[in-house]
């Protein structure tokens, strides 16, 4: 071997523990580096996301897709999301700090049982951003595990990843909150009742009588939630009978109509907003805030509420 191939060999092996050196500490110089950043970093640098995937245990989903700035729940038929749950997960993707990281090994993928969540977060070309598969926290550590867009990283990050898995604790509720002292009168097709000022009871329209058992009916009322959501093009009305249509008005003027439906197994119910003539500023503005949650709009309502309305009389 001539002598300027075996020196350039020399120097080769010589030369290759220290790339090998150099470039672990490379490696673990940026792991260190990364310790202390935002976990969804491609998220935050965006500003047209479109969408965020929740995805439970590999089974149940929750799709938050904006829609002219308005976030909407996908599995619900686009009805509107929870602002107070929108704005609790979007500020714990942007506040999401990485505690620490590590090199990721096969023996790591135990850390992520069937208690897992996927969050993925998209663009409005339908790109994604951050594909993040987090664990629950284990008894031994009070952070979470995590695995972000298919890297070779173990995370652990300081956020609480507690969500719930429940569709409809991510859409707007209640449908109804109504409380009995807001009643002005209510119309059935079973009863009338009334009131002038909210201190009284409410009377029968003809006889003048306090009808106290209203308070129970006014529970229904009180803070309503749907069990489920559907647009009307999706809900087969000739498949339900009407079973009562409520008029109730507020002391502020505001018109509730309320028809509830049954298949004798279930209870649906649609509401829309009217008003009376004389109406203050503020009801007007509540009128025209919450009329877009109920325009189209079907709910269905727990059975045994369901139940207690329809057959409830004086």
């Amino acid at each position: 071997m001539p002598k300027h191939i075996k020196i350039a060999v020399l120097l080769l092996c010589l030369a290759l523990p220290f790339s090998i050196v150099g470039l672990y500490k490379n490696n673990q110089h940026a792991l260190t580096l990364s310790r202390g950043n935002y976990f969804f970093e491609k998220t935050r640098n965006t500003a047209d996301i479109s969408s965020i995937v929740l995805n439970f245990n590999g089974k149940d989903t929750v799709s938050l897709v904006k829609k002219e700035g308005i976030w909407r729940v996908k599995e619900a038929d686009d009805y509107y999301a929870s602002l107070t749950k929108t704005n609790a997960l979007l500020k714990l993707i942007y506040n999401t700090f990485i505690h620490r990281i590590d090199e990721l090994h096969d023996e790591d993928n135990k850390k992520f049982g069937s208690e897992t969540i996927q969050i993925t977060s998209y663009n409005e070309a339908g790109d994604i951003l951050d594909l993040a598969i987090i664990a629950a926290k284990d008894l031994n550590n009070k952070y979470h595990y995590a695995k972000l867009n298919q890297n070779d990283f173990l995370y652990q990050l300081d956020g609480d990843f507690s969500l719930s898995a429940v569709l409809t604790d991510w859409l707007q509720m209640p449908i109804l909150q109504i409380a009995y002292n807001q009643i002005k009168r209510i119309t059935t097709d079973n009863f009338d009742v009334y009131r002038r000022f909210k201190d009284e009871e409410l009377k029968e329209v003809q006889s003048g009588r306090e009808v106290s058992q209203m308070r129970r009916f006014a529970n229904y009322l009180w803070y309503l939630n749907a069990i489920e959501v559907r647009h009307a093009i999706h809900f087969k009305k000739q498949d339900f009978k009407l079973k009562k249509s409520i008029k109730l008005t507020t002391l502020d003027g505001i018109i509730y109509r309320i028809n509830l439906f049954s298949n004798d197994r279930d209870y649906w119910l649609n509401i829309e907003l009217d008003r009376e003539r004389l109406l203050a500023d503020d009801a007007l503005f509540i009128i025209n805030e919450n009329k877009m949650l109920y325009d189209g709009w079907f709910f269905k309502i727990n059975p045994e509420t369901g139940e207690g309305i329809s057959t409830f009389s004086l």
